[in-house]
């Protein structure tokens, strides 16, 4: 995680179009016909207590950290710069 931001900025990804938020996934539940449901990840929560085993990670500048409860805090009241 730590190289990504920069990995990003190679490609020419602009910085107002840098993922603020990164959701680590084992596996997205797939329908009848193999698609994979989207709608399922949009309805996950950020908090941690509900996340179960995905891991989280928010910018925080130009660095990817992992989303602990005072980050989300910080989120969530503004005071972080997202």
């Amino acid at each position: 995680m730590k190289n990504l931001y920069s990995g990003l900025k190679k490609t020419g990804l602009p910085s107002y179009a840098m993922p603020r938020l990164i959701r680590i996934t084992e596996e997205i539940e797939a329908n009848a016909t193999f698609k994979k449901s989207k709608n399922d990840l949009i309805k996950k929560s950020w908090k941690l207590s509900e996340a179960g085993t995905d891991k989280l990670y928010w910018l925080d500048g130009q660095v990817y950290k992992p989303l602990d409860s005072n980050s989300w805090g910080s989120i969530e009241s503004g005071r972080a710069k997202l």
